[in-house]
């Protein structure tokens, strides 16, 4: 029985994952490729190699039979992309099928059963921070810090329709990152305002320099980025969540009476002190104003939780 026939194909990153081998495409070297079949005379046959620096991989000396072609191990950094019977026929296996495999191949005597191929994809990512926004401008500024220990949620569906669901939590600069994603349509949240602060500009990313999601405004929590949609490989950044620092807005404000001031007659100016901010004032503070020219004390102010050093006549 002649053995001269060839069953060949190619290992690839599939960056757009439409199971063609473009020609900016690149093959992934050492990746293990099993044989297994019988030939007409029913001999089992069973080889394997590593594919060569561009993903070729090519078994020769082959007798006609039915043939089975196999990846046992998944590249590293890649998910399994579409899987792509050659010349020979034969059928593969879905995209969440793993390993991937291409079986039933014909091989004719002196036959050659050629782009059998095994497509890959690379990952994608989705990343971003979470910032003190202290002018509430939704842009990170040089002096503003990002804020450390935030739960930061992804949820999602992939192209093969799984559920994605993860969490993690900011670095010290306040930055987050998911890797190792399948392409799909996501969504980050924030779950839990940070403490000390008040929901600020939520920011949409960036892939490629174009604004890809939807980001919630501000009056909404809690906060989130949604319709994040990922092809393989993609990158989507400064997905930002700002937040305002709360603080104390002290303000002063002064009044007299009566409307108007007569010579030798009493009148009274009052000083009010309110926080318009949105935290408690700590410590003390001193209002100093001085009475104008030809008005003296004639009483020294006194209250509940403040004090006047005015002296009578001053």
């Amino acid at each position: 029985m002649p053995a001269s026939g060839v069953i060949a194909g190619r290992v690839w990153l599939d960056r757009n994952n439409d199971g063609v081998i473009d020609t900016s495409e690149l093959g992934i070297a050492d990746v293990l490729i099993e044989l297994s079949g019988t030939d007409l005379g029913g001999n089992a046959i069973s080889r394997s190699q590593p594919t060569d620096g561009d993903g070729r991989f090519r078994f020769t000396d082959l007798p006609p039979g039915q043939y089975t072609l196999t990846e046992p191990q998944q590249p590293a950094d890649t998910f399994n992309g579409i899987t792509v019977p050659g010349t020979g026929g034969g059928t593969a296996t879905a995209v969440a099928a793993v390993p991937s495999v291409i079986s039933s191949i014909e091989l004719l005597a002196n036959g050659e059963a050629v782009d059998n191929h095994f497509g890959e994809i690379p990952p994608a990512s989705i990343a971003g921070r979470i910032w003190a926004d202290n002018d509430n401008d939704g842009v990170i500024d040089a002096d503003e810090s990002g804020i450390s220990g935030v739960t930061v949620v992804l949820s999602g569906v992939d192209d093969l329709g799984a559920t994605v669901s993860m969490s993690l939590t900011s670095d010290g600069e306040g930055r987050y990152a998911f890797d190792g994603l399948r392409p799909g349509t996501y969504s980050v949240s924030e779950p839990q305002q940070p403490s000390g602060t008040l929901n600020g500009i939520t920011v949409a990313g960036q892939i490629g320099g174009t604004v890809i999601g939807t980001a919630t405004p501000v009056d909404v929590v809690p906060s989130s980025v949604s319709s994040i949609v990922i092809a393989p490989g993609d990158a989507s950044l400064d997905n930002n969540f700002g937040e305002i620092p709360e603080s104390p807005d002290l303000k002063v404000s002064k009044r007299h009476e009566p409307a108007r001031f007569s010579v030798n007659n009493p009148g009274r100016y009052v000083i009010s002190v309110r926080n318009a901010g949105n935290r408690a004032s700590t410590g003390e503070y001193q209002v100093s104003d001085r009475l104008p020219a030809g008005i003296v004390l004639a009483a020294t102010p006194a209250g509940t939780g403040w004090l006047c050093d005015g002296a009578i006549g001053d």
